[in-house]
């Protein structure tokens, strides 16, 4: 439902087996609409899994933190803190971790931005910060890219 994107099997640069991906997200939104940044990440599922050939295996793990950080609530805690009915960011979420996307939320900037971690929703992990997460997972192989926009 997220990320739509166009196959383009002549491209020169096709999706690579085995590609390990860590998505840098600190931009935030609007309250009440999915977070851009974290739809991208979908588009990158489906570059990956529909590039006009046969799916290409590939890691990707998502770092909330900065403005993304509340992205990562529950619905009841991100209700508490915008007045919205619900987490517009969850589904998408949702269906990113069925496609096997690990997510991370910093503790350092939920606990800076007035989440907690028991508020954090159940597809994502907490981290002990942003920084760590990028570290480690970078000295795992992940590639890092950074979500300017």
């Amino acid at each position: 439902d997220f990320g739509k994107v166009v196959t383009l099997p002549s491209a020169s640069q096709q999706p690579r087996p085995d590609s390990k991906l860590v998505v840098d997200i600190t931009k935030g939104g609007k309250p009440n609409e999915l977070n851009g940044a974290i739809e991208k990440v979908a588009r990158f599922v489906n570059i990956y899994g529909g590039a006009g050939r046969k799916p290409a295996n590939v890691e990707i793990a998502v770092v909330l933190h900065g403005d993304a950080t509340l992205a990562a609530l529950n619905d009841t805690a991100y209700k508490k803190q915008f007045g919205v009915t619900a987490n517009p960011s969850l589904k998408c979420i949702g269906q990113l971790r069925k496609a096997g996307v690990r997510f991370y939320v910093c503790g350092q900037s939920l606990i800076g931005k007035g989440g907690q971690p028991n508020e954090v929703a159940n597809d994502v992990s907490v981290a002990v910060s942003a920084l760590t997460s990028l570290a480690n997972l970078q000295a795992d192989g992940f590639a890092y890219i950074p979500m300017l926009k």
